[in-house]
């Protein structure tokens, strides 16, 4: 489906370039025409040449640490390309909705048709494309997997620092069967996995982020529902996930939290919460705190 609807938008700017191109008296049509062939042509050259040889490696890194990026590239990938693709279809809606818009209100407040097509319609399209132009960096940037799973090496290196420990997060993390890992989806998205080991809990984002909690060190647990109220101009946003915050056993439990981790749901909490009583015997006590606004 994404195939063809690219297709479509190549043909439709061809088109487009070849429609204003004859009328040379109007210079907006004339740059309309311009800017259309050279993106019409930009994306034949892409779509030709551009892609090349796609390197699917996570690039060069001690066995380990290659093992434990190679797999969390594989969901981390697939994310990106739904986010990718969503994204897209969105850059589209706005690269052609405001030609739409302005040939409507041309129609509808009866102005010639010549003039809606030779005035709203090319300052519509030519808008929505020099918008296309500035926003489709950060489109791709959002289909950067290997930015993530370079800034996701970082993470690690800094939780980590020394080869031992390393080694033994990653010993851990690949000695825990399926049943252990929780598999969290935003929409169609994943989002993020957990995986409750025996050593260690660890939560990676879809982001690169990574929260690891050296679960022996664990005293107990505080859950609650986290909301975060952002006021603009008088208009209030509000924002929910929950969370799971981690005290140590060796300090005073209401100091401060070693840990937290951050879930989109409060199945998927529940869900974390099972496998952690599952893992521990129920030996590690959960306190419900209920909301917190921020």
């Amino acid at each position: 489906m994404q195939k063809v609807v690219d297709i479509i938008v190549t043909v439709f700017l061809l088109a487009a370039g070849v429609a204003f191109w004859p009328f040379g008296d109007s210079a907006l049509c004339r740059i309309t025409a311009v800017v259309s062939l050279l993106i019409f042509v930009g994306r034949v050259v892409k779509s030709l040449f551009g892609e090349g040889r796609k390197d699917e490696s996570v690039g060069d890194a001690p066995a380990g640490m290659h093992r434990f990026l190679t797999k969390q590239s594989i969901w981390i990938k697939k994310c990106c390309e739904q986010t990718y693709a969503k994204s897209k279809m969105a850059v589209y809606l706005w690269g052609g909705g405001p030609m739409v818009a302005l040939v409507i209100i041309g129609f509808l407040a009866q102005y010639p048709a010549q003039h809606v097509f030779t005035f709203h319609a090319p300052i519509g399209l030519l808008f929505g494309e020099v918008l296309t132009v500035i926003t489709w960096p950060l489109l791709c940037a959002q289909g950067n997997w290997k930015k993530i799973i370079k800034s996701l090496q970082k993470n690690v290196m800094k939780l980590f620092p020394t080869d031992e420990a390393r080694e033994g997060y990653f010993a851990d993390y690949f000695d825990t069967d399926d049943h252990y890992t929780l598999v969290s989806k935003d929409s169609d998205d994943t989002t993020y996995t957990i995986t409750v080991g025996k050593i260690y809990w660890s939560s990676i984002w879809q982001s690169g982020v990574i929260n690891v909690v050296f679960a022996p060190q664990v005293e107990h647990i505080e859950i609650f529902k986290e909301v975060i109220v952002v006021r603009i101009n008088r208009v209030r946003t509000y924002t929910t996930h929950y969370v799971a915050e981690f005290f140590d056993r060796n300090e005073n439990p209401k100091k401060r939290p070693i840990a937290r981790f951050s879930f989109v749901s409060r199945e998927s909490l529940n869900a974390f919460l099972t496998l952690v009583s599952e893992r521990t015997e129920k030996k590690i006590p959960v306190e419900d705190l209920g909301t917190k606004k921020i």
